[in-house]
C-alpha cells in the first residue's frame, strides 16, 4: 500500500517529499521555478481557503 499523496491533499503542518511532477504544462514550469524538484522535502504552512494556491516551505 502506498502512502503517497498529492500536494493539495496535505494539511498545514504536514511534511512530504516530491516523488513526481506533472510531465508538461505550466504547473511543471512553475514548480521548477519555485525550486520544487523531485526529491525536495516540503512542509505545508497554510492553505488559502478562497483560492487553489498553497504555501510551502
Amino acid at each position: 500500500m502506498s502512502n503517497m499523496k498529492r500536494l493539495d491533499e496535505l494539511m498545514p503542518g504536514q511534511r512530504g517529499r516530491i516523488a513526481s511532477i506533472s510531465p508538461c504544462g505550466n504547473l511543471r514550469r512553475r514548480m521548477m521555478e519555485m525550486g520544487l524538484v523531485i526529491g525536495s522535502e516540503i512542509m505545508v504552512i497554510r492553505l488559502r481557503l478562497q483560492e487553489t494556491r498553497w504555501r510551502y516551505s
